[in-house]
């Protein structure tokens, strides 16, 4: 009982947030527990420092979440391979993702020359019209760097497991390299692509959202990727 108490404190956490924050609009605390998405413009470097705080507070829980559930129900993940790769894939790239995000912006907020900063990081609705084919470059690049990351993770991991290698610093360096190369470069291909599609009367909300909120959403980048690129291809031939 003592399990599932836990498991459903730590899943109704971002519920309680929410809710207090409803409650209490006025408050100065809950802010720092809730990720937005900024617009490409400078920001206070205070309010930098706060969203970068609630993305990091995000990837806090998403680090509980899993740690919790891998340390009470560890028998159901196993025999759920949905939920294994959920936990051990999908849920660590979205950590991994809202760390650097919230880093990012944090240090633009502390390290910011002048009292109002842009984020270092470009925002998904900058879009140029006449960069759609920049941006269809930027997709093919990213995508041939992004897939193969993967393969070559499962290749070292095989070939550092045959040589006994596999708890040596060096190799857990270079699995953690390509690792962060995966994430960063997924999260590029899905900025240009919602400018594309912005730029292609395609819906970015929809292409967004299908990347963010399913659990195959790295296939749906992978997916929306090839679609694009192909739709672009057949307008200009």
């Amino acid at each position: 009982m003592k399990k599932i108490l836990a498991e459903v404190f730590v899943l109704a956490l971002p519920l309680i947030v929410l809710a207090v924050h409803k409650a209490f609009s006025g408050n100065k605390i809950t802010p720092y527990f809730i990720p937005r998405n900024l617009a490409d413009r400078k920001y206070p470097k205070a309010e930098l420092r706060q969203v970068g705080t609630a993305y990091c507070a995000f990837a806090a829980w998403l680090f509980l979440l899993v740690m919790t559930t891998s340390a009470y129900f560890m028998p159901t993940l196993e025999r759920t391979p949905f939920l294994l790769a959920l936990f051990f894939f999908i849920i660590p790239i979205v950590f991994l993702m809202a760390l650097v995000i919230g880093m990012s912006y944090w240090f633009s907020g502390l390290f910011g020359r002048d009292a109002a900063v842009k984020p270092k990081l470009e925002s998904m609705d900058a879009v140029q019209t006449g960069d759609l084919p920049q941006y269809i470059r930027k997709i093919r690049i990213l995508n041939i760097i992004n897939i193969a990351c993967p393969f070559l993770l499962i290749v070292l991991i095989l070939i550092e497991q045959a040589a006994g290698t596999a708890e040596s610093g060096r190799a857990i360096l270079l699995n953690v390299a390509l690792l962060i190369t995966f994430i960063m470069t997924l999260w590029r291909i899905r900025m240009y692509l919602i400018r594309a599609a912005s730029l292609m009367d395609l819906s970015p909300n929809r292409v967004l959202a299908s990347t963010l909120f399913s659990p195959l959403g790295i296939f749906f980048v992978w997916i929306h990727s090839f679609l694009i690129v192909r739709k672009f291809d057949r307008q200009n031939h």
